[in-house]
């Protein structure tokens, strides 16, 4: 038996259709109620040259929908390291803080470098909260 789709019908489907997205979009959108830092970006000022001053700015995004109450901060700079702090730092929902840092480098070569963010014990959403980059050292 084939189904006949007159105009009606498949502007009732699509109502449907729309319907359900928008409620799958409303349970997703609850999922991601609470906290959740986002490690944005990491900007480092230049390729620099061994022995020079490198500085970074992590940019770190709180895109959940709660104010965070605490915040560690790890950043690995490569072969030469890593630091780290942990803080009572508010980052409002929607909101971007920038956290800077820098190091020297004493070797040269291709190095990631690599941030971390946690909201402790609150973050909803542990997938963004590591990013990386490679900066050169001549």
């Amino acid at each position: 038996m084939a189904l006949k789709l007159t105009k009606q019908k498949t502007i009732a489907l699509l109502m449907v259709t729309l319907s359900f997205m928008t409620l799958a979009q409303s349970v997703s959108s609850a999922r991601m109620g609470g906290v959740d830092l986002s490690i944005q970006k990491i900007k480092f000022d230049h390729n620099a040259e061994t022995g020079e001053m490198v500085n970074f700015a992590v940019f770190v995004k709180n895109k959940g929908t709660e104010p965070t109450q605490a915040l560690g901060l790890k950043f690995d700079f490569g072969s030469i390291g890593a630091m780290g702090f942990a803080a009572p730092i508010v980052i409002e929902p929607g909101e971007t803080r920038v956290f800077n840092l820098g190091t020297t480098y004493m070797e040269s070569g291709k190095f990631i470098v690599k941030a971390t963010v946690s909201a402790h014990p609150e973050d909803v959403n542990l997938r963004n909260n590591i990013k990386t980059a490679i900066i050169n050292i001549g």
